[in-house]
């Protein structure tokens, strides 16, 4: 004998109190693994970052997302919006500044001192990164030092050390 239950989603607005209590988020750019978004919520979590989702990104209740945030994703607040243009506009009337992510980028985050706040990181796809354009949607453009033979990072191990290099350094009003 099976059991059921029909339950509503835990949808967050972006305008919501509970999302625009946080001062640091983590941004996805159509993110397509379903697995790496909901390690990323689950290292949101750790690190107290909310999440914003954009463009063709993955369900976040998708079940490879579920089981990889470890139920996360009712603990941190997940927004979504339809693009990146829209989650720029989204930063602007809210003051948040937006940091972007390339393997290009010309900052390198062990140079960096200090980081924005309230502000989102922004990361793009698996596969492609971001796009030129949403890459220039960044006050500060930054990568993440690579020193062996490989040429790029998991999305979410990635999204985990920009997490982290954040809350390691100071804060500074934008």
């Amino acid at each position: 004998m099976g059991i059921g239950a029909v339950v509503g989603y835990h949808d967050i607005s972006p305008d919501s109190p509970s999302l625009l209590a946080y001062s640091r988020f983590v941004a996805l750019d159509n993110v397509k693994n379903p697995g790496n978004l909901g390690t990323v919520i689950r290292t949101a979590d750790c690190f107290g970052f909310g999440v914003l989702i954009c463009g063709e990104s993955t369900d976040q209740y998708h079940p490879e997302c579920i089981r990889a945030c470890m139920g996360a994703l009712y603990t941190v607040p997940v927004a979504r919006f339809d693009t990146a243009g829209n989650l720029r506009q989204w930063c602007h009337k809210h003051g948040v500044s937006i940091v972007t992510t390339s393997s290009k980028a010309r900052d390198d985050i062990t140079q960096i001192s200090g980081y924005p706040r309230p502000l989102a990181v922004l990361l793009g796809s698996e596969a492609t990164g971001l796009s030129h354009d949403v890459l220039q949607l960044g006050e500060l453009q930054v990568r993440i030092p690579i020193y062996g033979a490989s040429t790029s990072l998991n999305l979410a191990v990635a999204a985990g050390i920009i997490m982290y290099d954040v809350v390691s350094k100071p804060e500074f009003k934008s």
